[in-house]
């Protein structure tokens, strides 16, 4: 396998490292051109996150389902809430094949 690798400004041991079957180590370069302390130092203020509550429960939600978005605090509302998804996505089915 070829790979490519700027060594622009690396010495003769950079290279033979880049060239050689097994690398031992790696070097990376940063460099900043503007005040580094500016930006470094900005204090920013966390902002509390909104307290969501499970619709099937009402109480504060711990989780997320990564399906629907809909936040839920226990398995038993998770379940519920894609019992419910479930029968949505069987009912628009049903629709788009009663059109087509």
């Amino acid at each position: 396998t070829s790979s490519s690798l700027t060594t622009e400004g690396a010495g003769r041991d950079a290279m033979d490292v880049a060239n050689s079957p097994c690398r031992k180590y790696c070097r990376n370069f940063v460099s900043f051109s503007s005040n580094v302390e500016t930006i470094f130092d900005r204090k920013t203020e966390l902002v509390p996150a909104e307290q969501l509550i499970c619709p099937v429960t009402s109480l504060p939600a711990k989780y997320r389902d990564a399906v629907t978005g809909t936040a839920y605090a226990t398995a038993e509302a998770f379940h519920i809430i894609r019992t419910c998804y479930a029968r949505n996505q069987h009912r628009l089915q049903q629709r788009l094949q009663d059109k087509g």
